[in-house]
């Protein structure tokens, strides 16, 4: 029971991490945020799965291994899709 606690908390963290990256990407709206977002919508059904059924060691290895590369990916798009903030200390339009 022990076993089956601890896979479906770390499915969950890894659930939740691809849904907030889907909802984070689909917010921007570019072609490359909403392909990345499909991506995580497609970890998400994975994931999902695992709190039912446990992955094979192979399977676990690859899913984790592309939800980290889309985070970065992610996390690298957002960022520039950001609107710049004035830095402190400065005035915005000037």
């Amino acid at each position: 029971m022990e076993k089956e606690r601890e896979l479906s908390t770390s499915s969950t963290l890894f659930l939740d991490t691809a849904l907030d990256l889907a909802h984070r990407l689909d917010a921007v709206g570019t072609a490359g945020a909403m392909a990345m977002a499909v991506e995580a919508r497609q970890l998400s059904h994975i994931f999902e799965r695992w709190r039912t059924v446990r992955p094979g060691s192979e399977e676990r290895t690859t899913a984790i291994t592309r939800l980290m590369d889309l985070t970065r990916r992610s996390l690298a798009h957002l960022a520039a899709a950001a609107p710049a903030a004035p830095r402190s200390g400065q005035k915005s339009g000037v």
